[in-house]
């Protein structure tokens, strides 16, 4: 498996708005709400080839929810995600259990809280900063990110709209 998401306390529009300036990215022109089942087969064109990165945004309760269909951020280091983030929480979480890695950013108010990455071919990439208290510590390894991606009920929805660029 490897799944990889992000997710922002601010409303839908808002977070569209933010990550598109953050990223460099044109603004979504189709938001068709489609079930994440079939996410991942709409990125794909008729050759079997990728049409371009793609996020599945979803609204969740008070989050916006980006789940990063194409792993392109797995390892975007935490002062990045700051500068999306701003003075909001954010959460950004992944794993591949094929390669062994786990990657963690926690973002409480503008501040970056906890920062773990844990990539078992190339341990000189590991980082290991912050702690979440004892509901989430200690993580040691990608498998405990795992566990964490796989608990948070606010990592999934089960609609959304599919924003390819």
């Amino acid at each position: 498996m490897c799944p990889s998401y992000f997710r922002i306390r601010v409303p839908l529009e808002e977070a569209i708005q933010r990550y598109a300036k953050w990223a460099k990215v044109p603004l979504p022109t189709d938001r068709q709400i489609i079930k994440s089942s079939r996410a991942h087969d709409a990125v794909i064109d008729e050759r079997g080839h990728w049409r371009g990165k793609a996020l599945f945004v979803s609204a969740l309760e008070d989050w916006t929810l980006f789940r990063d269909i194409s792993v392109g951020y797995c390892s975007v280091p935490g002062e990045l995600w700051l500068q999306f983030a701003g003075s909001d929480d954010l959460v950004f979480a992944n794993y591949n259990d094929a390669c062994c890695f786990g990657s963690l950013v926690v973002i409480e108010g503008g501040k970056l809280v906890r920062e773990f990455l844990d990539y078992a071919d190339d341990p000189t990439e590991n980082v290991n900063f912050g702690d979440l208290g004892p509901d989430f510590e200690p993580i040691e390894s990608w498998v405990d990110v795992a566990g964490i991606v796989d608990d948070d009920k606010l990592g999934f929805s089960s609609t959304g709209f599919l924003w390819v660029y």
